[in-house]
C-alpha cells in the first residue's frame, strides 16, 4: 500500500467530522452565528493560530456535539479481562 494511500486513510475521520459538523451548523443557524462571533471576538481580522483555537468553547460544544451524534468511529473492540456481574446481566470474558 503506498504512502498517499495511508494519508488518505488517516484523513477521513477529520473530514467525516469536518462533514457532520458544516451539516448541523447549517441546520442551527443561531449556532452558527454563536461560533462565528466568539471567533471573530477572540481573533478579530487576524489568522487563527492554535493558542487561540483552545480558547473557543462554543466551537469546542459543537465539535463535541457533533462527535456523539456522528462518531467517525464505527467500532472500537473491547475485551473482558474478568467476569462481571452487572444486576441480572454477566458478562463472561
Amino acid at each position: 500500500m503506498s504512502a498517499s494511500r495511508f494519508t488518505l486513510l488517516d484523513k477521513r475521520p477529520q473530514n467525516t467530522l469536518l462533514s457532520w459538523t458544516i451539516f448541523l451548523l447549517a441546520l442551527h443557524t443561531d449556532w452558527q452565528e454563536q461560533a462565528r462571533k466568539e471567533v471573530l471576538q477572540l481573533f478579530g481580522k487576524e489568522t487563527p493560530n492554535p493558542d487561540g483555537l483552545s480558547k473557543l468553547k462554543t466551537m469546542s460544544m459543537i465539535i463535541n456535539e457533533s462527535l456523539r451524534l456522528y462518531s467517525p468511529v464505527i467500532y472500537v473492540p473491547r475485551r473482558v479481562e474478568k467476569k462481571v456481574k452487572l444486576g441480572k446481566l454477566i458478562v463472561s470474558c
